[in-house]
């Protein structure tokens, strides 16, 4: 429990980095767990990915999508390194 609080404290400070999204200049790929209760998935589309970036959505998943459906990280990586190659 008090691990849990001071990493809640810890991230009360934090930028918000959606709209800094927008001004990447390089290919990006942000996952995202459909039932993420931490950053809502409204949140990373108002955020107006740029042209270069793309969003995989993982069904059945929250904020820590590659502890909560690993295989499917995987193969949304494997698709993504395939295509850039």
């Amino acid at each position: 429990k008090d691990v849990y609080l001071r990493q809640l404290e810890a991230t009360l400070d934090r930028r918000v980095l959606l709209a800094d999204m927008a001004q990447l200049q390089v290919p990006t790929l942000f996952v995202a767990g459909e039932n993420d209760k931490i950053v809502s998935l409204e949140s990373i589309k108002a955020s107006r990915l740029n042209a270069k970036a793309d969003l995989a959505i993982v069904p059945h998943a929250g904020h820590f999508v590659p502890l909560e459906q690993p295989d499917d990280v995987c193969d949304i990586l494997i698709k993504r390194f395939a295509k850039e190659s």
